[in-house]
This record gives structure tokens, sequence and C-alpha cells, in this order.
């Protein structure tokens, strides 16, 4: 599972959030990708608080600047995964603002 982290203010340490159910992934992390990505609803307590804010991300490894738009719940289960088939899942989408290099 991946896992999405931030930078509080910015700076190291990154702080776990949460680990993904799934998420889809832009080749590169430029101004105007989007990163969306699916979440447990029992996980994504800090996630619900970061709406609509300017953050500094991690996903697996790679750091960007984003602003969560939305953390929606899904509309069909992910039926994929066996033991998720009951449990609530939020769909979340992260537009990318700027490349890590513009804002260092």
């Amino acid at each position: 599972m991946p896992a999405l982290s931030i930078f509080r203010d910015g700076r190291p340490p990154a702080v776990l959030l949460a680990h993904l159910v799934s998420a889809d992934v832009p080749k590169t992390f430029r101004s105007g990708a989007e990163v969306t990505f699916q979440v447990l609803e029992a996980d994504a307590r800090v996630l619900k608080e970061l709406v609509g804010k300017l953050e500094y991300y991690v996903l697996d490894h790679t750091p960007f600047w984003a602003r969560l738009r939305a953390l929606t719940p899904c509309e069909r289960p992910y039926l994929e995964v066996s033991d998720l088939r009951d449990r609530a899942i939020l769909s979340g989408l992260l537009s990318v603002v700027e490349e890590v290099a513009t804002k260092q």
C-alpha cells in the first residue's frame, strides 16, 4: 500500500497521514498534475482537516506541494480486496500546485 505523508510547515520530518488503499500517481508532479487516491475513512481523520489547504505532501518518497481538493465517499465499494468490501472508503483528489524545486 502506498503511504501518504506531510511535511508540517513545509519542513521535515514527514508525518504519516495514512496508508492508501490505492493511488493513481502522475508520471511527474508538475503544476496542474493530479493525484487520485482511496483511503479507509477510519484512517482519514487528519486528511479531513486538510481539504482546501496547500500542504507539502510526500507520496512514497516523492515530495510535492498540493491542495487537497476533495475527500468524498466512494460511490462503489473497493471490491478487489475482500477485506475492504464492508469498510467505508473515501476518494481523494490532490492538485499539484508547484514543483518542489520552485519552493526551496
